[in-house]
């Protein structure tokens, strides 16, 4: 851990997803480790955040977003803690692009069912914990203990 609170980066539901499950959707590199709930939050929004910490959470998933040589995403149902611009999602894998493509492919998809990105139905749950996220020496660290978090 560290030995100090630090200021979150952003905030996320960190969950535990079997990347057997969706084998076939991994591409070149696979994420699969949280949510983004808040990115780089505005004052009041990180202070509703830092309320949260802690608490679990379960997402329904509605479906998979897969767009070919870019990407695929796990799209879930609307959830009130998500305050980012697309709709909550987990980034399943890239083909060699920063995991923010998770959101172009949605906007894409919703602008434009027909444009080519395949959308798999799913029915599961995923069940995690809202952090707050930092970064130290060793990357990112989720952190579900407010007390190691500042504003």
């Amino acid at each position: 851990m560290f030995d100090k609170p630090k200021k979150p980066i952003f905030f996320a539901i960190k969950v535990g997803v079997k990347k057997s499950k969706f084998k076939k959707y991994i591409m070149q590199d696979s994420f699969m480790h949280h949510v983004t709930i808040a990115y780089k939050p505005e004052p009041d929004t990180k202070e509703l955040m830092l309320h949260l910490v802690g608490n679990k959470k379960t997402l329904k998933a509605k479906y998979i977003l897969k767009k070919d040589n870019v990407g695929s995403v796990l799209v879930f149902d609307d959830i009130p803690e998500y305050f980012e611009m697309t709709e909550p999602h987990l980034t399943i894998s890239t083909n060699g692009q920063a995991p923010a493509v998770s959101n172009e492919i949605i906007k894409e998809y919703n602008s434009d069912p027909n444009c080519g990105i395949k959308c798999i139905p799913i029915d599961m749950e995923v069940t995690g914990k809202i952090c707050g996220v930092v970064y130290g020496k060793n990357g990112a660290t989720y952190v579900s203990d407010r007390r190691w978090l500042k504003t």
